[in-house]
């Protein structure tokens, strides 16, 4: 194999080339690119010109101040949901948990089915 260093290929007429292995060093152009494995570390996608992406997992440290389906809402699966100040539940069926120091019909009454009632102070109007 002979030594190619400094020598730019395609200089003066653009041609293909197949690579086992190639590394760039500095800032690095590539118009398209199918990458069909590896990884992208440390790598902002969509700094400069934002476009759609799909995963199938996405696994997200920081997303302070991120508003998911602000312009087209969509499902969403969460482990763990923290919400502060007011929160607005359109349709809400909680299958487990507490509900505590919450106020239920304020605003509007409805009919509630118990298996147990505890109350401490009932008021009758």
């Amino acid at each position: 194999a002979t030594n190619m260093d400094s020598t730019i290929i395609g200089a003066t007429t653009p041609a293909a080339g197949t690579f086992t292995a190639l590394t760039a060093t500095g800032t690095t152009t590539i118009t398209t690119l199918d990458a069909n494995g590896g990884n992208i570390d440390g790598t902002i996608i969509g700094a400069t010109t934002a476009a759609a992406g799909t995963f199938t997992d996405l696994v997200a440290t920081n997303m302070d101040s991120t508003i998911i389906g602000a312009t087209t809402p969509a499902a969403g699966t969460f482990t763990a949901l923290t919400a502060t100040g007011t929160t607005t539940i359109t349709t809400l069926d909680a299958n487990g948990g507490n509900i505590d120091g919450t106020i239920i019909g304020a605003t509007t009454a409805a009919a509630g089915t118990f298996t147990d009632l505890v109350a401490t102070n009932m008021d009758s109007t």
